[in-house]
């Protein structure tokens, strides 16, 4: 928790202002807080309710071991083949545990683990349906692994400026106020709720619903925490 230590000495109020804004600011980016409690950590085997769907001849599989914390501990893994039909593109979806309303609980981002174990490098992004419409919103901004079988914290934005229209007419909130699928996907071009046909290994651990607070209540953290560090000296120099 961060501290702000008074001195007792004369300090000028826009000075003091950027000391505490820019503290605020600090402490906002390290404390970004998991609202929803969501995490898939694919522990005991589970493959958490993902899936391609029916006649996918290379379903997501749970891995039991190779995960970001080594021996022992498991993950989820999605293999495509690329060329045509079932199976060729890399693309896996969940209809459980992450439907519902994303703004309820303030999340705005998702955070995982991913590692490619393929040839190739891989765009990943995210994309989601939902709404009376069942409209469509994907990742604006991909996500490239390295073809180095490296895990890597990713974080894929859920805000309006790290999601795009993909197809439907229901506004971005009427979709976060109440998805009905989320995928994860290998798109490279841009957005996309079908992912790539490509040849592709992605591993995936801890996914994780993740809220991060915007700048402006960033900032208005910060000049509320002034007015109150400001309250504070001039009460104590009234009792000097």
């Amino acid at each position: 928790m961060n501290r702000i230590k008074i001195v007792r000495r004369p300090v000028r109020g826009g000075m003091l202002l950027a000391i505490v804004v820019a503290m605020s600011l600090a402490s906002g980016r390290a404390n970004a807080q998991i609202l929803s409690g969501q995490v898939d950590t694919f522990s005991g085997g589970s493959i958490a309710n993902w899936t391609e769907g029916p006649g996918s001849p290379n379903p997501p599989v749970n891995v039991s071991t190779g995960g970001p914390l080594g021996a022992g501990d498991s993950f989820l893994q999605n293999i495509s083949s690329g060329g045509g039909g079932p199976g060729s593109k890399q693309v896996m979806y969940n209809q459980s545990q992450w439907t519902g309303s994303y703004t309820a609980v303030n999340v705005n981002s998702l955070t995982a683990m991913m590692a490619n174990f393929g040839a190739a490098p891989v765009s990943m992004r995210v994309a989601i349906q939902g709404g009376p419409g069942l409209t469509q919103f994907g990742s604006l901004t991909p996500v490239v692994l390295p073809a180095d079988g490296i895990w890597r914290p990713v974080t894929f934005n859920l805000s309006p400026s790290g999601l795009s229209l993909i197809a439907g007419s229901d506004s971005l909130a009427t979709v976060l106020g109440s998805v009905s699928e989320l995928r994860i996907l290998a798109a490279a071009s841009g957005p996309s709720f079908n992912g790539d046909a490509i040849a592709a290994n992605i591993g995936l651990d801890n996914l994780t619903a993740t809220s991060v607070p915007e700048p402006a209540s960033i900032v208005l953290v910060g000049v509320t925490g002034f007015s109150v560090v400001l309250g504070r000296m001039r009460s104590r120099r009234r009792k000097v």
